[in-house]
């Protein structure tokens, strides 16, 4: 299986980041229509290398708000970053 490239894990892992501080902050609530459409990215990017991540992690209503985004890129995160680790050192 191939990875998702560190780009796209960098990226969602800022979508991760701009969702929760705005969360808490209130601020950016204009903004989370374009992380939604971020986020749908990434993760289409990386499913194509992994057929499972269709079956653990839908696609966000454009309508999602900035928790869920937080918590969608959060838990997507934890199921990518484990395995490029595992990957790098060789024992996937």
């Amino acid at each position: 299986m191939s990875l998702p490239s560190d780009r796209v894990l960098g990226l969602l892992a800022e979508v991760k980041s701009v969702a929760t501080t705005a969360s808490m902050t209130g601020s950016l609530d204009g903004g989370a229509r374009t992380l939604v459409h971020f986020y749908n990215r990434c993760l289409a990017a990386a499913g194509q290398e992994d057929p499972m991540l269709k079956e653990l992690f839908p696609v966000l209503a454009d309508d999602a708000g900035m928790d869920a985004v937080g918590v969608a890129a959060a838990l997507l995160l934890g199921y990518l970053r484990p395995a490029r680790r595992a990957k790098e050192l060789g024992t996937e």
